[in-house]
């Protein structure tokens, strides 16, 4: 009973801490040893915010998603115009599927991105395990 004014706290931060209403979703998936890295993403959402120049992207990560460190990104693209959504979303799909093909060795973790699934701000406040970012170091 204790933790629910500390509950309904934590939810009214984070529902009023976010700024866009839109995010795509990049997942970090392990095969046994651990995950992928997630510098060529990060990398990527820098340059293409400079080439457009664009304001940071919002970023949340979600931990914990299993016993080797697996987690997911969440990329805000609400300031994105229709064109400028396809094509990083484009860019993003060409990115993974390259560093999956083209990983280390088969014991590390591949990266998962659907461009067609966007999740909404009520979708994340049902999630646990979040962690605001900017994409700016």
């Amino acid at each position: 009973m204790k933790k629910l004014p500390f509950l309904l706290v934590f939810l009214s931060v984070f529902l009023f801490s976010q700024k866009n209403e839109k995010y795509l979703k990049i997942g970090f998936n392990s095969t046994c040893c651990g995950p992928a890295s997630s510098k060529d993403v990060l990398d990527y959402l820098q340059n293409f915010e400079k080439k457009q120049k664009l304001k940071p992207f919002e970023i949340i990560y979600q931990r914990g998603l299993g016993r080797e460190g697996e987690y997911a990104i969440f990329v805000g693209v609400d300031a994105l115009n229709p064109k400028r959504l396809n094509r990083l979303k484009k860019e993003m799909k060409d990115l993974i599927e390259n560093q999956n093909k083209h990983k280390e060795s088969e014991s590390v973790g591949y990266i998962t991105f659907e461009k067609d699934t966007t999740f909404t701000k009520k979708q994340l406040s049902e999630l646990k395990n979040l962690e605001f970012k900017s994409s700016k170091k």
